[in-house]
């Protein structure tokens, strides 16, 4: 059976085994700024619920800000067009 991507490995030995975690990143402006972790959760689901209800908040402030604007603006600068949101899974140092 193959892994989904970004899923971590089968180990061998205890000695082997790595404590995955997986890091919520976001970026509000892929052309002006870098992107950081919003938050860690120990399963893919919290991460990918977090990021769920990150999005939903980003959109209605964005919504808001746009309803007097008009339809070319919004146009121009539709949801999330330079917004950048990923789940990444990332070994646990000590």
């Amino acid at each position: 059976m193959e892994k989904e991507k970004g899923e971590p490995p089968d180990v061998e030995t205890w000695e082997d085994a790595k404590t995955i975690v997986f890091e919520f990143r976001y970026n509000s402006d892929c052309c002006e700024s870098a992107p950081h972790t919003e938050s860690i959760h120990k399963t893919r689901k919290g991460a990918e619920i977090a990021m769920e209800f990150h999005k939903n908040e980003v959109k209605k402030q964005w919504e808001i800000s746009m309803k007097n604007e008009s339809r070319q603006k919004r146009k121009r600068c539709p949801f999330d067009f330079n917004q950048w949101w990923v789940i990444r899974p990332t070994e646990l140092k000590d």
